[in-house]
């Protein structure tokens, strides 16, 4: 981004090619948005400052491919969240409406069906006037994601249910409550369960997003575990599962019952706690949770070492110390 990447990606989005089209819109998606749905605000900036989110728009209108419309529309939501500035921006296009994504909520592809919902849950992440407005453009319903909670996939199940969960306050025909529920239900039991590496980080990247949501999520996920089946995560040979589960326990940690529990869980293992804070490292941890893990780590006791005593109590084997 310094060397003014933004811009060179913004140019890729007028190549005839739509692999080329594809991978650039993908990119800026990433540079916008971190894991933990955390915005990289800088990035937002520069990709507007570039004439990205025009073309991005452009694109979400007037393309021919559903494949491209849908990532741009996903690619839009990333360079806007937590953005008052490029929210403004979009809000002011002639161009831009909710209602060219929900469309492709029925498109006859899950993959345009699951992008399209992941989009929308984007657009209305902490941003209840984001939800109003995607109301008033005709809005989303429970079976729009439902389906997908059944999926042999267990990606396509992570990402209904965290649809679900963000966008429960403006379904018509559900119960928020509910919905809730069975959408964090589906994540934990996915952290708890899968094999799958890309599903195991995409689940956890999934909580470190609603660990800083709306309130009283974090507080339901604490309830039923998900710091144990995090900690599991954070001994995973993939780089990816274990950034992704030591990002979402950052933030769980904000809260006394998750804190207390991760402290724990560092004391029977300290090797633990390196991970977290290598993962966190651009994220200033609480003070008094440092403060304690300094405490906890004053009460752990050095390892003691099994000598081989028998019949040698008291002496010397081959001149060195016990």
């Amino acid at each position: 981004m310094a060397a003014d990447g933004a811009r060179h990606l913004v140019r890729l989005l007028r190549s005839p090619e739509e692999e080329v089209v594809l991978s650039a819109i993908r990119a800026l998606q990433h540079i916008c948005l971190g894991v933990g749905f955390i915005p990289h605000a800088r990035n937002q900036c520069a990709v507007a400052a570039s004439r990205g989110l025009q073309f991005l728009i452009a694109l979400l209108r007037h393309c021919s491919s559903e494949r491209i419309q849908v990532e741009a529309s996903l690619a839009i939501a990333a360079s806007v969240l937590g953005n008052p500035e490029n929210l403004e921006l979009i809000s002011k296009s002639s161009g831009f409406t909710y209602s060219h994504v929900l469309r492709l909520l029925h498109s006859p592809s899950e993959e345009i069906h699951l992008t399209a919902g992941t989009a929308i849950a984007t657009f209305a992440f902490n941003s209840p006037s984001q939800q109003r407005e995607i109301v008033q453009s005709g809005g989303v319903t429970w079976t729009d994601f439902s389906p997908f909670l059944e999926s042999a996939n267990e990606n396509q199940r992570a990402c209904a249910a965290f649809q679900l969960v963000v966008l429960a306050p403006i379904l018509p025909d559900t119960d928020p409550s509910y919905t809730c529920a069975v959408g964090i239900q589906t994540l934990i039991g996915l952290l708890e369960k899968s094999q799958s590496k890309k599903t195991q980080a995409l689940a956890a990247d999934f909580v470190a997003g609603l660990s800083h949501c709306r309130a009283g999520l974090a507080a339901a996920m604490i309830s039923i575990d998900v710091v144990s089946f995090l900690c599991r995560l954070l001994s995973s040979p993939w780089e990816q599962v274990k950034g992704s589960a030591a990002i979402a326990l950052g933030y769980l940690s904000l809260h006394p019952p998750a804190e207390r529990q991760l402290l724990r869980r560092c004391r029977g293992d300290p090797e633990m706690m390196k991970v977290l804070i290598f993962y966190n490292k651009k994220r200033k941890w609480p003070e008094t949770f440092l403060e304690r893990w300094r405490h906890t780590k004053e009460l752990i006791l050095p390892p003691i070492r099994n000598l081989s005593t028998k019949g040698h109590t008291g002496s010397r084997r081959s001149g060195g110390p016990y």
